[in-house]
């Protein structure tokens, strides 16, 4: 179970991550 929510956190970060670099790349 810990493993598992750990892999989703990481999953989850990629994805604000790519936001992010969206968010930054838009700006430009």
């Amino acid at each position: 179970m810990v493993k598992k929510k750990a892999a989703k956190k990481k999953v989850v970060k990629k994805k604000v991550a790519k936001k992010v670099v969206k968010k930054k790349v838009a700006k430009k």
